[in-house]
């Protein structure tokens, strides 16, 4: 379980079977699609394919931070690579300049966070007996809450509880 702040908002998220369920409840298909367009956005973001399953919650925090990598000095991005861990995988960091060199940038897969942040929330608040409304509803609640701010611990939450088999001791 998570807890999600955005300016004085909050929101609690636990992925889990339930949050799959309630998904495909609400939507009419398995969260499945949404995930693989997470999971593209972050390989097209960064530049390297397979690598996002080796890092830590702190890495994937660091590499959702970096906004714009083409508006760095390279100094500026190995500075972050440096203090996060990242500069010890030079496949990753060679991806992420090269992707930076060709003014790399990234839409982020809004809906697909959103849709999976309410199933998510929806599965914690049935644990503790708080109604959620239908996910239009709840998105009216949370009109103004960054979930691209968000995203690291989404993501984090992500890989916790639906990719439980690949992440022991991950928190």
């Amino acid at each position: 379980m998570r807890t999600l702040k955005s300016g004085d908002q909050e929101i609690d998220i636990r992925a889990s079977n339930m949050a799959r369920f309630y998904f495909n409840q609400e939507f009419g298909f398995d969260m499945g699609e949404d995930l693989d367009k997470i999971q593209a956005h972050l390989t097209a973001k960064n530049g390297a394919t397979g690598i996002m399953e080796q890092l830590t919650p702190q890495q994937i925090t660091a590499l959702c931070n970096i906004k714009d990598i083409s508006k760095m000095t390279p100094d500026k991005a190995l500075d972050i690579f440096k203090r996060s861990g990242l500069a010890d995988n030079p496949e990753l960091r060679n991806s992420i300049l090269a992707l930076g060199a060709q003014g790399g940038s990234v839409q982020f897969p809004a809906i697909p966070v959103m849709k999976i942040t309410w199933a998510m929330s929806k599965a914690q608040n049935d644990t503790v007996n708080v109604a959620t409304p239908s996910f239009d509803q709840w998105l009216l609640k949370y009109d103004d809450f960054d979930f691209e701010e968000c995203f690291p611990d989404i993501y984090v939450e992500i890989r916790r509880g639906f990719f439980r088999s690949e992440n022991k001791g991950e928190g």
